[in-house]
C-alpha cells in the first residue's frame, strides 16, 4: 500500500520555450556586434596602410629628384623667394603689399652699386643712429651761446624802442604847440568867430550845441571843492551826466578805431625781404602769342560740332567724344 501510495502518475517535466530563445539571443548578440567592429577597424588599418604607402611614393620621388639635383653640376644659388600663396587666401591688401615688396626690392637693387650697401631697416629707435647722440652733444654746446645771442638782441631791441617812443613824444609836444600857437592866433580866431556865427544863424542847433559842449568843458575843469561845481538842478544835474558820458563814449570809440603802426624795423630787419615771383610772366607777348596756337579749331571742326550739338544740346560731355584733342 506504502508503495502505491508512492507510484502514482508521474508526467515528464520540460524546460518553458520562452527563456531558451532569451538566453540563445543574449548569447548570440555579442558575437554580431563584434563582428562589426572587426570588420570597422579593418577598413580603418586598411585606409591608413595605403596613405602611408602614398607617402612613401611621393618621399622615394623626392629622394629621386634630390639626387638627381645632386648629380648634376652645381650652379650658383639664387636667393629663394617665399612661394607665392593661393591668390583664393589672399585678400586685396595682401596683393598690393606683396607687388610694393617686390618694387622695392627691384629698386634697392637698382641703387646698390651707386654707394656703400646699407643694411635695412636703418635702426629702430632714433636714438640707435650716431647723428642722433652728435646732435645731443651739439645742442649742449651752442644752446648757451643761442641764448646768450637771442638775450642780446631783445636787450637791444628794447633800447631802441625806448629811444624811438622818447623820440616821438618829443616830436608830439613840439606839434601840439605849434598847433596851439596857430589856433591862439588873433587873426585866425576872429575868422574863425565870423564863420561860426554865419552857420550859427543858419543852423540854430549848432549854436545850442556848442554852448553845451563848453558847459561840460567848464564843469570839467573846475576843482571838486569849489561850490561851482554843484548843478542848480536835478535836470542840470542830469545833462551834465549824460555829456561826461558821452564824451567818455567818443573818446573810447575814437581810441578804438585808431590804429596803432608797427615800430620801424631796424636795419637788421629790413635786410630780410621776400620777393613774391608767383604767377611771374616774363615776356607776356610770347605767352599770348603761344596761347593762341594752343587750341585752334579748323572749319571742319567748328561744322563737326554745330552738327552734334544740334543732334546732342547741351550734352558736351558727347560732343566732345566725337572731337579730337577738344
Amino acid at each position: 500500500r506504502q508503495e502505491a501510495l508512492f507510484t502514482g502518475k508521474v508526467e515528464p517535466v520540460s524546460p518553458p520555450a520562452a527563456p531558451m530563445a532569451l538566453t540563445e539571443d543574449a548569447d548570440t548578440s555579442p558575437s554580431k556586434l563584434s563582428k562589426e567592429e572587426l570588420l570597422q577597424s579593418m577598413d580603418r588599418v586598411d585606409r591608413e596602410i595605403a596613405k602611408v604607402e602614398q607617402q612613401i611614393a611621393k618621399l622615394r620621388k623626392k629622394q629621386q629628384q634630390l639626387e638627381e639635383e645632386a648629380a648634376k653640376s652645381p650652379e650658383p644659388e639664387k636667393p629663394v623667394s617665399p612661394p607665392p600663396m593661393e591668390s583664393k587666401h589672399r585678400s586685396i591688401v595682401q596683393i598690393i603689399y606683396d607687388e610694393n615688396r617686390k618694387k622695392a626690392e627691384a629698386a634697392h637693387k637698382i641703387l646698390e652699386g651707386l654707394g656703400p650697401k646699407l643694411e635695412l631697416p636703418l635702426y629702430n629707435q632714433p636714438s640707435d643712429t650716431v647723428v642722433y647722440h652728435e646732435n645731443i652733444k651739439t645742442n649742449q654746446i651752442m644752446r648757451k651761446k643761442l641764448i646768450l645771442y637771442f638775450k642780446r638782441r631783445n636787450h637791444a631791441r628794447k633800447q631802441r624802442e625806448q629811444e624811438l617812443c622818447k623820440r616821438y613824444d618829443e616830436l608830439m609836444e613840439d606839434w601840439e604847440k605849434k598847433v596851439e600857437r596857430i589856433e591862439n592866433n588873433p587873426r585866425r580866431r576872429a575868422k574863425e568867430a565870423k564863420t561860426r556865427e554865419y552857420y550859427e544863424k543858419q543852423f540854430p542847433e549848432i549854436r545850442k550845441q556848442r554852448e553845451q559842449q563848453e558847459r561840460f568843458q567848464r564843469v570839467g575843469q573846475r576843482g571838486s571843492g569849489l561850490p561851482a561845481t554843484v548843478a542848480r538842478s536835478e535836470h542840470e544835474m542830469a545833462e551834465i551826466i549824460d555829456g561826461l558820458s558821452e564824451q567818455e563814449n567818443n573818446e573810447k570809440q575814437m581810441r578804438q578805431l585808431a590804429v596803432i603802426p608797427p615800430m620801424l624795423y631796424d636795419t637788421e630787419q629790413r635786410r630780410v625781404k621776400f620777393i613774391n615771383r608767383n604767377g611771374l610772366i616774363e615776356d607776356p607777348v610770347k605767352l599770348y602769342r603761344d596761347r593762341q596756337l594752343l587750341n585752334v579749331w579748323s572749319d571742319h571742326e567748328k561744322e563737326l560740332f554745330k552738327e552734334k550739338f544740334i543732334q546732342h544740346p547741351k550734352n558736351f560731355a558727347l560732343i566732345a567724344s566725337y572731337l579730337d584733342r577738344k
